[in-house]
């Protein structure tokens, strides 16, 4: 079967979908490309860490049988993709969670990697990042030999753009996979937190960790997403939320949209970015102005100081560099929760005093967002394992800490999350939700 004049790895996802489905592009023809693709060119990438080529070709040849039999499983197909190694993947080594012995391979999928099998995609293996253990090459940026592709997903930004999987499966904590989306010049969506299952991720911040596609376009995004969205019990903090047509949105316009723009970031990036950047960025509000959005220049509050005393039951506050300080009660709920932590929080971390850089507007009015503060630290800086922070919530669902409250501080998306979490056990946590320690 004949596919376009394009290499067939430069194809995007519903270009090959298009292909595929009438049947003028084979699965194993296009699997083949991408992977004599990838032994030409990943040896100056470094892109995969693990790459299954002997399992992605039967993968292939299933997916071809079934389309010719009128077994269609939709856009993802017979299409190969590839995920970052912190997902877990059947017969792949886990390179990431077992430092000493990287031999050792996993007996089960991630639920993202078995939500890719279940529409059909073909597996072509882990994708190389940033921070694994060992002496392993740099992932180089596809564009520039020289300059690097972006990280955490690095694997992932670079195997997209140089065409070595159709789509990929990246991790973002930081901005994981926004990086190397922005430097390997694809898309990249980090989607909401609880739309996508994290069992069999290996974690590196429990409550901010997002997977979320790559793709070469954004269409090929929506595919993606469509296939690994879903509530997930395996995962405590799942949502259960139905999962709307991703594609069909693309065929909405932004007439009438509100679309906020912090000038005053992009004026203070400005001495540090390339002019070139800032005149694209100029572009597209212009363009999205002339498609009918309304375009606004918003303000928010600079990075906020907060300093939590021991158990006073007060905030300090200070709005940026150089402004005066003042000190706001807390109420009791929030008062409640900070004692909670203080018990249970370790011997090791400062006992008196916490403090923590974010940025909400704190106000008299909106001292609820002290929780939130709060949360973020705990998770980021002081409860590690799991079991710590599962013991924080039971011991705050114990002082009559409302569970809005609750919800709050362990990031949750809804009550319900909240709920089942406290109703679980910690052997169920531990199965559910590992942690890195």
């Amino acid at each position: 079967m004949a596919g376009e004049e394009k290499p067939l790895y430069h194809l995007t996802v519903h270009e090959a979908q298009r292909l595929i489905r009438s049947r003028a592009l084979s699965p194993v023809e296009l699997t083949r490309a991408i992977l004599e693709r990838i032994e030409a060119v990943d040896g100056k990438l470094h892109a995969y860490l693990n790459l299954m080529a002997d399992s992605a070709l039967a993968e292939a040849r299933v997916a071809e049988a079934e389309i010719l039999q009128g077994r269609y499983r939709g856009a993802l197909h017979g299409i190969p993709v590839a995920v970052k190694d912190q997902l877990d993947v059947h017969g792949a080594p886990a390179t990431i969670r077992n430092k000493d012995s990287r031999d050792l391979r996993l007996s089960e999928d991630s639920t993202v990697v078995q939500k890719l099998r279940e529409a059909g995609a073909v597996m072509l293996g882990k994708l190389a990042m940033s921070g694994l253990p060992g002496e392993l090459p740099d992932v180089r940026n596809p564009w520039n030999l020289d300059h690097i592709p972006g990280g955490s997903s690095t694997g992932a930004g670079a195997a997209v753009a140089a065409g070595l999987c159709l789509a990929a499966i990246g991790e973002d904590t930081a901005g994981s996979i926004r990086n190397p989306a922005s430097l390997c010049g694809i898309v990249g969506l980090k989607p909401t937190y609880g739309r996508i299952s994290r069992h069999g991720l290996a974690p590196l911040s429990w409550s901010l960790d997002h997977c979320g596609p790559m793709t070469r376009v954004v269409e090929d995004a929506a595919h993606v997403l469509q296939a690994v969205a879903g509530y997930d019990p395996k995962d405590p903090t799942s949502i259960q939320a139905p999962i709307p047509e991703y594609a069909a949105a693309l065929r909405e316009d932004v007439k009438g949209t509100v679309i906020g723009i912090p000038r005053h970031y992009i004026e203070e990036c400005r001495v540090r970015t390339d002019p070139e950047i800032l005149t694209l960025v100029d572009q597209a509000v212009g363009e999205l102005a002339s498609l009918g959005a309304r375009v606004e220049e918003v303000s928010l509050l600079d990075v906020v100081d907060i300093a939590i005393g021991d158990r006073s039951g007060s905030v300090l506050v200070r709005n940026g560099k150089g402004s005066k300080e003042r000190t706001i009660p807390l109420n009791l709920p929030v008062r409640r929760a900070l004692s909670a932590w203080l018990d249970v929080r370790p011997v090791s971390t400062t006992p008196a005093l916490f403090t923590g850089k974010v940025s909400p507007r704190l106000t008299t009015r909106t001292l609820q967002r002290v929780v939130e503060v709060v949360g973020r630290q705990i998770q980021a800086v002081d409860i590690t394992p799991h079991c710590l922070r599962f013991t924080f919530a039971k011991r705050l669902e114990s002082n009559s800490v409302p569970l809005e409250t609750i919800r709050d501080l362990l990031g949750h998306s809804s009550i319900e999350t909240t709920k089942r979490y406290l109703r679980a056990s910690v052997a169920e946590l531990q199965s559910a939700v590992e942690l890195a320690v």
